[in-house]
C-alpha cells in the first residue's frame, strides 16, 4: 500500500493486520563442543541454509585465518563471510550478522 514505515509500522493501527512486532526466537543448548553462535537477520537465512553457513564459518577457522588475531578481529572476519556470501547469493533484504566466539 506504499505507506509502510517499519519503525513506525508496529504501532500504526492500520498496519496491524499486516505487520507483527512478534519475533521470531529458537532455544538451542549449547555444550562444550560449541565454538560460537551466529546471530543474523533475515536476509541472511532467506538464502543460506543454518548448517551452510555454520560451516563456511568452520572453514574460515579451519584454515588458521584470524587465529592470531584479536577475538574482535576474528569475530567481525567471520561476520563478514556470511555478509558477502548472502549479498552474493543475491539477498536484497537487511543484511547484519554477528557472531559470538565462546
Amino acid at each position: 500500500m506504499g505507506v509502510l514505515a517499519v519503525a513506525r509500522a508496529f504501532g500504526d493501527f492500520v498496519l496491524k493486520k499486516f505487520v507483527t512486532a512478534e519475533p521470531f526466537t529458537s532455544t538451542t543448548k549449547l555444550d562444550t563442543m560449541s565454538q560460537f553462535i551466529i546471530i543474523a537477520c533475515d536476509g541472511v537465512w532467506d538464502v543460506l541454509e543454518d548448517q551452510e553457513a555454520v560451516d563456511m564459518i568452520r572453514e574460515h577457522l579451519g584454515s588458521g585465518a584470524g587465529m592470531t588475531s584479536p577475538p574482535h578481529s576474528k569475530a567481525k572476519t567471520a561476520a563478514q563471510i556470511l555478509v558477502d556470501a548472502a549479498l552474493a547469493k543475491g539477498s536484497s533484504d537487511n543484511i547484519t550478522v554477528l557472531i559470538v566466539f565462546l
